[in-house]
C-alpha cells in the first residue's frame, strides 16, 4: 500500500504547498450575459441579512482533489488529513473572482480555495466589470431590487449586494451554502484586499458620467455607457465608511459583521492601494452610536464584549 512518502514527488508538492485548489477559472466577461449566469443560482441558505439578495454562485461548492487520498488507504487517509491540519493551523489565502454584470448583478466565483477552514489570512477580492446598464427589467425575474438604482429609503441595491457576498462568506465560507437556514460558522479574514479592475475592452468614452454622489446612479433607462471604474471605488470605499463608521444605529448594526469578524479591509483600483480600513482602529475610536430609535441599550458593552471576541479568534485588538 502506498503512504505519503512513496507518493511522487510532483504530487507530494502539491499537497504541501496548498496545490489542492477546490476552484474554478474566473469566467470570459465577453461573453454574453445570457451565458455568464447560465447554470447559476441564488443559495438558499444560510439566512442573510442583506436587503438585496440578488447573487448568484455557481452550483456546486469548491471540492477538493485530496478525496481520492483519503479513499485510498487507511495509512494515506491519516497522513492527509494531517497535512491538512497543517495547511489550517497557517491561515491561507482564498481569492475570489466577483463579476459586476450589466450594473444589475453579481456574479462570484472561487478561483483559490487552498484548504476549506474558518481562519483566512488574506481573502483577494478582484471587482471586474461585464456589460453595460440597459434598464431595469432585464434581469428583474432575479429580483426587482438590483443595480445601482434606489430603493424604499434603502438606498442602491448594489450596496447590499454587496454585503450579502460579504455575509455569505462569514457565515458560510468559501461552499457558500450551509443546508441550514441558522448556521453560522464565524469565518475571520485577516485581510480582505478589493481590487477594482478597469475593463481593458472599453475605451474610456464608454464610461458614464458620475453622478453627485454616491447613493445612486441610474437616472433614466438605457444607454451603453459603461460602470467608471473610480465610481465603483468611491461607491464601495462610502458602504465601508457607512458600515464601520458609527454614524448611527441603523449602519453600525450590520457593520457589526466586520468589527467581529475581520482586521484590515484594503481597496485597490487595478493593484494600486487606494484606502486601507484598519478595522480594530475603527472599534476602538467608535464613539457613540446616535439614538434614532432607542438603541443605545442594545449597544452597551459592544466594544468591550468585541475586544474578547476578537481576542479569542485571533483577531486585532488595541486596547483602551
Amino acid at each position: 500500500m502506498p503512504s505519503f512518502m512513496t507518493l511522487p514527488r510532483e504530487i507530494r508538492d502539491q499537497i504541501c504547498t496548498c496545490s489542492i485548489l477546490l476552484s474554478d477559472t474566473p469566467p470570459d466577461t465577453t461573453r454574453p450575459s445570457k451565458e455568464l449566469i447560465e447554470k447559476r443560482v441564488q443559495p438558499a441558505t444560510p439566512s442573510l441579512e442583506a436587503w438585496s439578495k440578488v447573487v448568484l454562485y455557481l452550483p456546486k461548492p469548491p471540492n477538493t482533489c485530496t478525496t481520492s487520498l483519503l479513499q485510498t488507504n487507511k495509512q494515506l487517509y491519516a497522513e492527509t488529513l494531517a497535512t491538512l491540519d497543517r495547511l489550517a493551523a497557517n491561515p491561507p489565502d482564498y481569492a475570489l473572482d466577483l463579476i459586476i454584470l450589466d450594473e444589475s448583478l453579481l456574479l462570484p466565483t472561487w478561483t483559490s480555495v487552498p484548504v476549506i477552514t474558518n481562519r483566512v489570512d488574506t481573502v483577494h477580492v478582484s471587482f471586474r466589470i461585464s456589460g453595460a446598464y440597459e434598464n431595469r427589467k432585464k434581469h428583474r425575474k432575479l429580483g426587482s431590487y438590483q443595480g445601482f438604482r434606489g430603493g424604499d429609503g434603502a438606498g442602491p441595491a448594489m450596496g447590499w449586494q454587496l454585503y450579502a457576498v460579504l455575509e455569505r462568506f462569514i457565515k458560510a465560507g468559501a461552499r457558500g451554502e450551509t443546508g441550514s437556514p441558522n448556521t453560522h460558522m464565524h469565518v475571520t479574514a485577516k485581510c480582505i484586499r478589493i481590487d477594482v479592475q478597469t475593463p481593458l475592452v472599453f475605451g474610456v468614452e464608454r464610461f458614464g458620467e458620475w453622478p453627485s454622489d454616491v447613493s445612486g446612479r441610474r437616472k433614466s433607462e438605457g444607454g451603453n455607457h459603461v460602470l467608471e471604474p473610480d465610481y465603483l471605488v468611491a461607491f464601495v470605499l462610502s458602504h465601508l465608511n457607512g458600515l464601520l463608521g458609527g454614524l448611527d444605529y441603523e449602519w453600525f448594526k450590520y457593520g457589526q459583521i466586520l468589527f467581529e469578524h475581520v482586521d484590515l479591509i484594503v481597496v485597490c483600483k487595478d493593484g494600486v492601494e487606494e484606502t486601507r480600513l484598519d478595522v480594530a482602529t475603527m472599534l476602538k475610536e467608535l464613539g457613540d452610536i446616535s439614538d434614532r430609535r432607542s438603541y443605545l441599550e442594545q449597544f452597551g458593552n459592544y466594544k468591550e464584549d468585541t475586544m474578547r471576541l476578537r481576542k479569542e479568534r485571533g483577531l486585532k485588538v488595541l486596547d483602551e
